[in-house]
């Protein structure tokens, strides 16, 4: 192993809200009750069924692919070396490198999601951009460009011990 891909902290988050599950759930119960009722007891869903193929679709890209979308949303931050390394997958094909030479500062945060990044996800707002998955705590970090950054985290305080005090 390189010794700049030493990794001293790594955290992976996934959405497992309450509410999202709940939207999950609601949404793939509809379409697999709508689903089987038409396609296999041949009973039209609704008062203006959609045709059998295009529930076919529905079924396939609601009930089955879109789920399975959500459920695999996740965040990854590591801590190595050289940086901070951040994943949103599967928006990330490989993992975002923020160097220390270009951090000017970092802090622990408690950050207000809705107001101040207009929720969860990859987000920008007044104070810049945002990855986060749930909750109100992350690692705000302020870059030599003037530029801000914020990584949610479940445990912030532990993401910003384990920045090598001397590399940062």
């Amino acid at each position: 192993m390189n010794n700049q891909d030493k990794t001293f902290y790594k955290e992976i988050q996934k959405f497992r809200q309450w509410w999202f599950m709940g939207f999950i759930g609601i949404l793939v119960a509809m379409t697999w009750y709508g689903a089987i009722r038409q396609l296999v007891f041949k009973i039209p869903f609704g008062s203006n069924p959609a045709s059998n193929p295009l529930m076919l679709g529905i079924w396939i890209v609601a009930g089955i692919l879109f789920p399975f979308f959500l459920l695999s949303l996740r965040l990854e931050t590591s801590i190595k070396r050289d940086g901070i390394y951040i994943r949103f997958i599967p928006f990330h094909f490989k993992p975002q490198k923020f160097l220390y030479s270009d951090i000017s500062s970092y802090k622990s945060v408690t950050y207000n999601p809705i107001r101040e990044y207009g929720g969860w996800g990859i987000r920008w707002g007044r104070t810049g951009k945002a990855y986060s998955v749930s909750g109100n705590k992350g690692l705000l970090l302020e870059f030599t460009n003037g530029k801000k950054l914020l990584i949610g985290s479940v445990n912030p305080q532990e993401l910003e011990r384990k920045i090598p005090k001397n590399l940062a």
